[in-house]
């Protein structure tokens, strides 16, 4: 029987963020069933089909994006994991899930790389695009529609939160995930949709300047909606990027002179009377206090991040206690990385990505869709370090699986043009 390797490539791409969770599964079931039963189901299709085809995966290739992560990180996260049980730390099955993350994002890179081929650039194109106008769509129904929700609750866990606070009704809050279940996970997602937007040069995605704009703007819009003060400081730092490169040292002085603007709209309050509250909260504390621990919440978190840092990693710096259930939430991806895996490990984890980010400028004499894929993946990557300040971006296997799937595509592409 004959593998048609693009069909099946194409299905698992879409299958990997179109998960379905859900809502009236009891308990957290369907959580787990578009979270570990899809990650599952991804990795176990792409293992099979490279065994099938064993002959085109390189022994380079599983070098490269294999390495580290089974006989260093897998090896250490072993050492620490079971130490820390030793030291009477909560744990579950969820860190044993941990102890193969980086493994098997791997895994879904080799294949990627292996048969990146199989997926056109037309394909990629219409996933974003299509992406951001079901995203954009399925809220506007969930704002808008009533009822909807008990229709969507059959597919996701998603709501979409609008509600007015006090008496003003210009005070309100508005949380909308679209369909992911997490608004933080799908601003990171929209960011990266945004960045193919804004960087793709025409000979890729083939549309016209009129066309590119709409979709930009559909795009904030999905942004705006997801209440997300992450996603914003993740979408100004993209910006932020894009005048760095395209305008090299011209940037500095455009961007004092944004800066200079927002702040001398932001000394009067009602100009931001339009937008949510969590996005005035973070301007005020910006451009007006000039202190993010006006805002409440992160406040708060500043106070987890000092007790994980006093209680866990100054106890154990170099090799962690694997991930324990004891700290719940960290709510910042590098301090979670510290605990889990201490300097040592995470040293490496950040090797392994450095490696990965290096080899896509390992081509002599470059054309300009070659340097696209090199930046989009950079960039891309910036973006997940960016959100992983507030949150734990690395762990959520639906944006990070994504994430190995387009460098094995584009660094496919490089090498064979």
């Amino acid at each position: 029987m004959t593998i048609n390797t693009s069909t099946v490539m194409i299905s698992i791409f879409i299958l990997n963020i179109f998960r379905v969770y859900p809502s009236f599964f009891p308990g957290s079931l369907g959580i787990f069933f578009g979270g570990r039963v899809i990650d599952i189901l991804v990795v176990t299709m792409l293992a099979i089909l490279m065994i099938l085809k064993s002959s085109k995966v390189l022994f380079s290739d599983i070098c490269l994006l294999l390495g580290i992560p089974v006989f260093i990180i897998s090896l250490l996260y072993g050492v620490s994991l079971f130490s820390g049980i030793s030291m009477g730390y909560e744990f579950s099955t969820f860190s044993l899930v941990e102890f193969f993350r980086y493994s098997l994002s791997g895994i879904v890179g080799l294949a990627f790389l292996t048969f990146g081929k199989a997926i056109s650039n037309s394909f990629i194109s219409k996933f974003w695009i299509y992406a951001v106008i079901l995203n954009l769509t399925f809220n506007l129904c969930l704002l808008f529609i009533p009822g909807f929700q008990s229709f969507a609750d059959i597919l996701i866990s998603s709501k979409t939160k609008f509600a007015v606070l006090g008496s003003e009704s210009s005070t309100y809050v508005l949380r909308s995930s679209g369909l992911f279940i997490n608004p933080n996970w799908a601003g990171l997602f929209f960011n990266l949709a945004l960045t193919y937007f804004i960087f793709s040069p025409k000979e890729i995605l083939k549309i016209s300047r009129f066309f590119r704009s709409i979709l930009i703007l559909f795009t904030f819009i999905c942004i705006f909606m997801t209440g997300s003060r992450t996603t914003l400081i993740c979408t100004a730092t993209l910006f932020l990027l894009y005048f760095l490169l395209k305008f090299k040292l011209w940037s500095i002085p455009i961007i004092f002179f944004t800066y200079i603007v927002v702040q001398f709209i932001s000394l009067s309050p009602e100009n931001w009377s339009f937008l949510p509250f969590h996005y005035r909260a973070l301007l005020n504390s910006v451009f007006i206090y000039g202190d993010l621990s006006s805002i409440a919440s992160f406040n708060d978190r500043l106070e987890l991040w000092a007790f994980i840092y006093d209680n866990f990693i100054l106890l154990r710096p170099s090799i962690g206690f694997g991930v324990t259930d004891s700290i719940g939430i960290a709510d910042n991806q590098f301090l979670w990385m510290l605990v889990s895996y201490g300097y040592l490990g995470t040293s490496m984890i950040f090797l392994y990505f450095i490696i990965l980010l290096t080899s896509m400028f390992l081509k002599k004499n470059m054309n300009s869709n070659d340097i696209f894929y090199a930046k989009y993946v950079n960039i891309t990557f910036i973006l997940f370090l960016v959100a992983g300040i507030a949150g734990q971006f690395f762990n959520v296997t639906q944006l990070i699986f994504l994430w190995f799937m387009i460098f094995g595509i584009y660094l496919s592409r490089i090498r064979g043009s």
